[in-house]
Order: structure tokens, then C-alpha cells, then sequence
């Protein structure tokens, strides 16, 4: 169980570990060392 993508600026997480979007945008992966991180660049 838990993640293996976390969520990043403009997204949040539900508790079954599911990534939403808080505002609309363009969808963005980023890595930040060991972690996979999803951002939402606002339009």
C-alpha cells in the first residue's frame, strides 16, 4: 500500500492514494531525487 507518485503544487491527495488537481491546468512529472512528483501549472 502508499505511493509510488506524490503529489506536488496545485495537487492533492485523497486517502485511498488517489492524485487530484485543486485548480485546472496543464499536468506536469517531475522528478525530485528518489520521488515522482505530479504539479498542475494553472492556465
Amino acid at each position: 500500500m502508499g505511493s509510488k507518485v506524490y503529489p506536488g503544487s496545485n495537487a492533492g491527495m485523497g486517502r485511498d492514494f488517489t492524485i487530484f488537481a485543486k485548480v485546472s491546468g496543464v499536468v506536469q512529472f517531475e522528478d525530485r531525487g528518489a520521488k515522482k512528483v505530479v504539479n498542475i501549472l494553472p492556465q
